[in-house]
């Protein structure tokens, strides 16, 4: 079950981990599952997602702190490694 709110979609460039903020996911079919996501073409992470297909969709609680938006919504993965001091979970997709 997909809901309104915020999510964390996440990549890899082959050499760093990106992410961005984004609030426009919606379930487009069930079976099988699909999901459809908005991202601004203008960010990095559209760039990664647009070259490699794939990306990561991770929901954003509402008890999130401010620095995880200051982080993925404020500066930009050109130029910036959002991953810098965390370890990054790897699951298959």
């Amino acid at each position: 079950n997909i809901g309104y709110g915020l999510y964390a979609v996440t990549s890899n460039d082959g050499k760093k981990d990106n992410g961005c903020i984004v609030n426009s996911v919606s379930q487009v079919t069930n079976t099988p599952s699909r999901i459809a996501v908005a991202i601004n073409k203008q960010n990095y992470s559209h760039e990664i997602i647009k070259n490699t297909g794939i990306m990561n969709l991770n929901c954003i609680s509402k008890d999130a702190p401010f620095e995880l938006f200051k982080r993925f919504g404020f500066a930009s993965g050109r130029d910036t490694d959002k991953f810098a001091g965390f370890e990054a979970w790897r699951a298959e997709n």
